[in-house]
């Protein structure tokens, strides 16, 4: 067969607005060696924006956070998932929230931009309580039915894995 679920080369993938640190610079400039906070690898420069550390800063300091508590969701055509969290402007109507973009010279900047109120979403971080443990679990199901590939390419992450098991168990207290 020439269809293979797995890619060995491409483990994991970057969440929007995750910071890096960048070490390397492919010698045509099109990729990037980088540091995440737990992988290193190769990242292709569009996919980067270059940023001043009060920036990042503003970014991944703020207190009032707008987290995904969906599987995913697109904003502003971007694949957004599960835990990822953006500094609230205002949620008045809708989520006012910044959400980074890449400039066209490869520049961070947080635009603003607006979110639907729906059950995608929650205001800060939810609080590990009774009812937010069945939230987690019930996720924890609903993604488990589909299928894995390496790197995430089909958008869901594997919950069959030993590692994932492990934090569900000893993390969480949580048994599968």
């Amino acid at each position: 067969a020439n269809s293979y679920s797995k890619d060995m080369f491409q483990e994991t993938t970057l969440n929007v607005g995750e910071e890096i640190a960048i070490f390397h610079t492919s010698s045509d400039g099109e990729w990037m060696f980088v540091q995440a906070r737990n992988y290193f690898g190769w990242v292709e420069t569009k996919n980067i924006a270059i940023s001043t550390l009060d920036v990042v800063s503003e970014f991944v300091n703020a207190d009032d956070k707008l987290v995904v508590i969906a599987d995913y969701v697109n904003i502003e055509n971007a694949y957004v998932r599960m835990g990822q969290a953006f500094p609230i402007v205002s949620d008045e109507q809708k989520y006012v929230i910044k959400f980074p973009i890449r400039n066209a010279n490869g520049t961070l900047t947080l635009k603003q931009v607006e979110i639907e109120k729906t059950d995608a979403y929650s205001k800060g971080y939810l609080s590990y309580v009774v009812p937010s443990r069945f939230l987690l679990l019930q996720n924890c199901r609903n993604r488990s039915i589909h299928r894995f590939r390496a790197g995430q390419s089909n958008h869901r992450a594997d919950l069959h894995t030993p590692s994932f098991r492990l934090l569900m168990k000893h993390r969480l207290n949580i048994r599968l």
